[in-house]
């Protein structure tokens, strides 16, 4: 699978997607190996896998009446959806899981042999889509951390070359570095845009370039790492900015598609769910917009997701449960691209 179907998977391009300012990243080089971000959609993608997976094991079982097995399913869905809020959220997944196998392993084990080929198939699925999950998630790694530590551990090496360099625009150029940088670090911590930042860093990296006329190679060799390991950090930070405005993009056009689906729905609760699901997405993307935190919105945005589809129940039509499987998958992108993004 290439780059462009990946960036097509869960959102195919909008003519004029949400911009934060990346302009002036827009045309750095791409950073060295897979960037975070078609990592984190290759996260996404397991996430959507898995819960296919479940909804076929939930069809196949849904006439078994015995109550171990419909526990089983029950914990299934339950361990999943931890899995889903912690890749969401950047929180460890270690632990769930592992829970979410136990799981699988128990169903499994409580069915017996004696099952059909289709539900034996199904749930060799799901048990390859974990291991797939698990192994993405540790392609992904520490995301951007990595990068930002080689940052940080050039600056360090730059500094040390430069440790008997008295001239006082070398000192106050390096002075901008460490400032930037400081910058930029509490920016990924936070989870808020580091663009302005990591511009910041890089046009302090060009002045300090210029203003030594007379380095040493250790010097100069050492200034090269720093501007390699910031150009790598800014490429992805910025690919990661796009995709995460793609995603947006796509999940304010299904609430659109959702408005007008359901424009003859006269029932008062699900028009305040669709009125309350219309306002939480677009705060999301007034806060990314803005290069605020949207980890907050976001969750209120999956909160009345789910309302909406409990309130809709079984009268909603397939295209509409269509269009309410779009916006999850978007939503849970989403999720996953802006905790790649938070160190």
């Amino acid at each position: 699978m290439n780059l462009r179907s990946l960036t097509s998977w869960v959102a195919p391009r909008e003519r004029h997607p949400l911009r934060p300012q990346v302009e002036e990243l827009c045309e750095r080089a791409l950073p060295n190996g897979t960037p975070v971000a078609v990592l984190a959609l290759d996260v996404a993608r397991d996430v959507t896998e898995l819960r296919s997976d479940l909804q076929a094991v939930q069809r196949s079982l849904a006439t078994n009446t015995n109550a171990t097995v419909t526990a089983d399913v029950s914990a299934l869905g339950t361990n999943l959806a931890k899995v889903v809020i912690d890749v969401m959220t950047g929180a460890p997944t270690t632990a769930d899981l592992a829970a979410l196998s136990a799981a699988q392993a128990t169903l499994t084990t409580d069915l017996g042999s004696n099952i059909s080929s289709s539900l034996s198939r199904q749930l060799r699925e799901f048990s390859h889509d974990v291991t797939e999950l698990g192994r993405d998630l540790t392609r992904l790694g520490n995301g951007l951390g990595d990068e930002l530590t080689g940052v940080q551990n050039a600056v360090q090496t730059l500094t040390t070359a430069l440790g008997s360099n008295t001239n006082a625009t070398v000192t106050a150029d390096l002075a901008a570095i460490n400032t930037s940088l400081s910058a930029v670090s509490a920016d990924l911590a936070a989870g808020r845009s580091a663009t302005n930042d990591l511009n910041a860093l890089l046009r302090a990296e060009t002045h300090l370039t210029s203003d030594l006329h007379h380095a040493s190679s250790t010097v100069r060799h050492a200034l090269n790492d720093l501007r390699h390991e910031t150009r790598d950090l800014a490429g992805d930070v910025n690919l990661a900015a796009e995709f995460v405005n793609r995603s947006i993009s796509a999940a304010q056009r299904q609430v659109q598609l959702l408005a007008r689906s359901l424009g003859s729905n006269t029932n008062a609760t699900v028009t305040a769910d669709l009125a309350a699901l219309r306002t939480a997405v677009t705060t999301v993307a007034n806060d990314v917009a803005a290069g605020n935190v949207a980890t907050t919105d976001l969750t209120t945005a999956t909160t009345a997701l789910t309302k909406l589809v409990t309130d809709l129940g079984t009268t909603a039509s397939n295209a509409v449960k269509a269009q309410l499987n779009l916006l999850e998958i978007n939503l849970t992108a989403l999720g996953i691209e802006l905790a790649a993004l938070q160190v």
